[in-house]
């Protein structure tokens, strides 16, 4: 076969592997509208043509145009549209990750980096909701490819090309400007034509703002909820939501811990940092491409290690490109290791690897895939219903769960109490803030809310976990309390339940 031929094969096989991830990604088992709690308010800016910039509005730009053929006309059907967009969003990334791959090594091992990607649950798990993330990362990736067709040509086309993926990665997420910072420092780990190279720069930068107005033209018609929107995400990042959690916090670990260990799993990450760590002791030996990979990724991971904005576990969705950025420097890793064989070999043995490091979140993507009609949330929701007495729900203030109690009431905790027979609340969310009072610098705010979860936390209470575990929206361990209510019918409401195959029920020990 000629080089020609192998090259257009591998093209397909990229298009197949990525089309085979969307129908995937679609097709697994999901959760209904409101487990992830933050799809409602999207689903509401769709329908009622409405827009909160508190993100750019890609993803509802994208979902807006689709629904001109599909004419979803309720919350369920439009989510199922916008999910419908997230996976063949994430499918991209798979593309996206297995092009850049293709410019470090042979086309057939780029699949590798495609599957890696592809069954990360970082990729699995937000191609299922309809949630900015996993319609930036692709951008991100396909941005970076496009800023090394402007380094080695510095000429208007590409150019132009890189402008529109930094304008529509911009135009996903705000962090997605990352972008127009690597290309005007790419001259320091990059040999680049100066002049040639920064005239085009202009253009590019020229091009992704225009991008970024046209996707968001509706700005332009609300200028003072964009400016009031942006300022306030601004100040989200910089100051923290409700708990402050710095780098120093946790020796600048948070991030790798909580977000891209689970969002990996162990083989997917340690072969990633291999990878990374060969980059970085072969610099000058490295295709640029890879240089400005590890450029990306050092400076994703610290933009939000140095941010005190630390959500947990959701927060996991902020590191959903690096599925793609991982599987790319695991098959750096995999090459390295194979590379005193001959080439008949090393690429069986490297295919071998890849198979290896691809097991385990493969794995732990299908459990927690096949675990959502089991979601502890929707198994709560179910067990409440039993109970003889009226049920609250504590929540963010951002969160629509009918009648919820908000982290923002400011009423005496005996009065909330005295509201409702029972109350609902995130064990994982209750556990953070009553951590936080062991943090310096938090709010007057933060503190009295701990307060109150730390009163709550001992009275009588049914726990309902997953025997899978919990990964982002999934699963989240949730706890059930008896406030003016009988704690006996608690258990007798997790007896009537009976035995479940991926959750526990048990009476929850006072904290």
């Amino acid at each position: 076969m000629s080089r020609d031929s192998h090259s257009a094969a591998a093209s397909v096989a990229a298009v197949v592997l990525a089309i085979a991830a969307t129908v995937a990604f679609h097709l697994s088992p999901q959760v209904p509208l409101g487990v992830p709690w933050d799809e409602p308010g999207k689903v509401s800016q769709i329908l009622n043509n409405h827009n909160n910039f508190y993100h750019p509005i890609l993803m509802l730009q994208i979902a807006r145009i689709a629904n001109l053929w599909f004419a979803a006309s309720d919350s369920a059907s439009v989510l199922d549209l916008g999910r419908t967009m997230a996976a063949v969003s994430g499918s991209l990334l798979v593309f996206a990750a297995i092009t850049l791959t293709r410019r470090v090594t042979e086309d057939s091992l780029a699949l590798g980096a495609g599957l890696l990607t592809a069954v990360a649950p970082l990729t699995v798990l937000h191609s299922q909701i309809f949630k900015e993330d996993i319609f930036v990362a692709p951008w991100l990736i396909l941005g970076l490819i496009a800023l090394d067709d402007l380094r080695q040509c510095p000429t208007p086309r590409p150019a132009v090309v890189f402008g529109i993926a930094a304008g529509l990665a911009a135009s996903a997420k705000y962090a997605g400007l990352i972008l127009v910072p690597l290309c005007l420092l790419m001259p320091i780990w990059a040999k680049v034509r100066l002049f040639a190279y920064y005239r085009t720069a202009t253009l590019a930068l020229g091009t992704a703002l225009a991008v970024f107005c046209v996707v968001n033209f509706p700005l332009f018609l609300t200028p003072r909820i964009f400016i009031s929107s942006l300022h306030h995400e601004t100040n989200h990042a910089l100051t923290g939501h409700y708990i402050r959690h710095h780098g120093l916090y946790s020796n600048f670990l948070f991030t790798w811990n909580a977000n891209l260990l689970p969002g990996l799993c162990d083989t997917l990450a340690l072969a990633g940092i291999l990878g990374a760590s060969i980059i970085v002791v072969r610099w000058r030996a490295n295709p640029p491409i890879l240089r400005s990979l590890a450029v990306f990724a050092l400076a994703w991971y610290l933009m939000h290690e140095l941010s005190p904005l630390k959500p947990f576990p959701e927060g996991v969705r902020h590191m959903t490109v690096m599925a793609a950025v991982f599987a790319v420097f695991a098959l750096v890793a995999a090459r390295f290791v194979v590379s005193w064989l001959s080439p008949p070999l090393s690429l069986l043995v490297t295919a071998a690897l890849i198979g290896g490091i691809s097991v385990a979140p493969a794995i732990r993507s299908f459990e927690l895939v096949r675990s959502a009609p089991n979601d502890t949330r929707l198994i709560a929701e179910h067990l409440v219903q039993g109970l003889g007495g009226s049920v609250a729900w504590f929540v963010e203030d951002f969160e629509d769960t009918g009648y919820g109690v908000r982290l923002s009431d400011a009423r005496p905790l005996k009065v909330i109490e005295e509201s409702a027979d029972f109350l609902v609340v995130n064990e994982l969310l209750a556990e953070r803030y009553i951590f936080s009072l062991t943090l310096p610098g938090q709010s007057q705010f933060t503190r009295d809310v701990a307060a109150k979860y730390q009163a709550l936390l001992r009275r009588p209470a049914l726990l309902v976990t997953s025997k899978v575990g919990y990964f982002a929206f999934r699963n989240l361990p949730v706890r059930i309390i008896a406030l003016q209510g009988d704690p006996h019918e608690l258990e007798i409401a997790a007896t009537r339940f009976g035995s479940l195959p991926d959750a526990k029920l048990q009476i929850a020990p006072v904290k």
